[in-house]
């Protein structure tokens, strides 16, 4: 007997306590004098990411990704905004450079962090080391889903504080918080989980790069400018599922058979979503075109290995393909053998005895029996052994029927056996194709996300905003994206503004009390941010300095 999991709010698999659409990320933070190293991982999709930032930008970055529980040592507790957040506190030398770097090494079976980007970041290694430390006590199986860290900076994106996201209403409007009438609703056209966590992350995290925003809106033009290329991928996006999560739960040994099939759709629709785009020249398709695309024997495994509509538990009998293994092909049909002469047993036995009552039944406990009413018992034949006395009858058995039901019992505790057998080696096999199906993931999350930010600007409107490093803000009929969802279509009153940093640096806004003057502040910040996540945005025209 051992301990094998600890559940935590950050260590949780179970499909039915995710939302779908949001990571579930567990952090860790080390500080030392005014610097922070954080690292945080969503075990169910593989995500692993470390930085290094100053201890006044930590709060900030908590929020950006609402983690579901922190790790932390009790002396920086005080540093922290944890309201609402799940709090494990570790000794402080987990934390530790040393130890982290260690930590880091050994799983990754490394001799230098260098290609990670983080050998330079020696509080960051020691919050991705305890991020493993407590992973390995907690769900050591979990572990193998750990399989590449990534290091960011938070100077590469627009830094927004709490304020900041709720006064907007970035994820989250009214009163009470919820999802509906936020910017992220009013974006969200993906049709896959994976897809909309990107989207999340992308307005969460406004770029400031132009040659990045400029690609994104790139892809953003290439299906916006088309309808049908949009809507045909939109279809083969639609049946797509969670890969990510699938090959999580796969390489721990939790992938069930729909899991699997819904793997095999997935691909299937990855490979016409592939043939659509092939041969094209844009540019803004170059990253489908190099994703991996040859999952023709991944597709045959899973079509020719699991039942098209596989019933119950693994190990029933009713997962497996018949034709797929000769051994649980022979062990069923031996068992639907002795099945069917148990089951004719009954007719044999009333025609033999003349007993037309005669019932053969089973339960777990005496197995198999013969059924007799009392009225009928000086008919039993000598064949007969008494098993069970009842207040209306006997039960007997007889040499034949033990040696069926022997028969049946041992098959079905074999196809338990050979079933069970039978999927590992299909889910091995599945793993063994988890890098590219990863690649693959990631690529259709993003294409869903650009192709959600087309249909959004198609279903509201929008317009290509032109960006450039140090230019006016000019905004020619401006509207408010979320507002405008709230009431009749075309009764926003559209507005303009310009200002730039030499000789308009400031506009006044006068007006009595719910004239609107906030929701014009409100509506140029969001209109800056959809712009900088490389959305089109509200307006006639729309000229931008990142």
């Amino acid at each position: 007997r051992d301990v094998v999991r600890v559940v935590s709010p950050g260590t949780v698999l179970e499909s039915s306590m995710l939302e779908q659409g949001v990571n579930n990320y567990l952090a860790a933070f080390a500080v030392e004098n005014e610097t922070a190293g954080l690292a945080y991982i969503d075990i169910t999709t593989g995500e692993f990411r470390v930085t290094e930032l100053g201890v006044d930008e930590v709060n900030a970055e908590l929020h950006r990704l609402s983690p579901a529980e922190i790790l932390i040592s009790d002396s920086w507790k005080g540093a922290l905004d944890l309201d609402q957040v799940s709090v494990s506190t570790l000794d402080k030398g987990t934390f530790s450079t040393d130890r982290g770097r260690s930590v880091l090494l050994e799983h990754f079976g490394v001799q230098s962090l260098e290609p990670f980007g983080c050998d330079e970041m020696p509080l960051g290694m020691g919050a991705a080391g305890a991020v493993l430390e407590y992973l390995d006590r907690s769900h050591k199986s979990v572990l193998a889903l750990v399989s590449s860290l990534t290091a960011y900076a938070t100077s590469t994106y627009m830094t927004l504080d709490p304020q900041t996201r709720r006064n907007l209403e970035l994820f989250n409007s009214g009163r009470w918080g919820t999802g509906f009438n936020s910017l992220l609703s009013v974006l969200d056209f993906t049709k896959t989980p994976m897809g909309s966590r990107v989207l999340r992350r992308w307005v969460g995290q406004p770029l400031l790069r132009l040659d990045d925003l400029q690609i994104r809106q790139d892809c953003v033009e290439f299906f916006f400018s088309d309808l049908l290329r949009r809507e045909r991928t939109r279809e083969c996006l639609s049946r797509v599922a969670d890969l990510e999560r699938i090959l999580g739960r796969n390489l721990i040994g939790r992938a069930t058979p729909r899991d699997l099939l819904a793997l095999k759709e997935s691909l299937e629709a990855a490979v016409d979503l592939s043939s659509m785009f092939r041969g094209e020249d844009s540019n803004s398709v170059s990253r489908l075109n190099t994703l991996p695309s040859d999952w023709e024997d991944l597709i045959s495994l899973i079509n020719e290995a699991i039942e098209p509509d596989p019933q119950g538990d693994i190990g029933d009998g009713r997962v497996i393909s018949h034709g797929y293994s000769d051994d649980l092909d022979h062990v069923r049909a031996a068992a639907t053998d002795a099945k069917a002469f148990i089951a004719g047993l009954e007719q044999k036995e009333r025609a033999t005895t003349g007993i037309k009552p005669l019932k053969v039944g089973y339960n777990r406990v005496f197995g198999y029996y013969i059924e007799v009413s009392n009225s009928h018992l000086e008919r039993v034949p000598d064949r007969y052994v008494r098993r069970q006395t009842l207040v209306n009858g006997e039960r007997f058995i007889t040499t034949e029927l033990k040696e069926y039901e022997s028969l049946v019992l041992n098959a079905r505790e074999r196809i338990q056996e050979l079933e069970k057998d039978v999927y590992q080696q299909i889910c091995g096999q599945v793993s063994k194709s988890a890098k590219p199906v990863g690649v693959l993931a990631k690529g259709l999350a993003e294409i869903d996300a650009v192709a959600s930010l087309a249909e959004a600007a198609f279903r509201h409107g929008y317009v290509r905003p032109i960006l450039s490093e140090d230019g006016p803000l000019e905004i020619k009929e401006g509207r408010h994206p979320i507002v405008e969802q709230m009431i009749p279509t075309g009764s926003f009153v559209s507005n303009d503004i310009y200002l730039n940093c030499d000789d308009v640096q400031l506009m006044l806004i006068t007006g009595p009390n719910m004239s609107g003057k906030s929701t014009f502040i409100r509506q140029v910040g969001l209109i800056v941010l959809m712009a900088q996540i490389g959305s089109f945005v509200p307006a006639e025209s729309a000229s931008i300095g990142l």
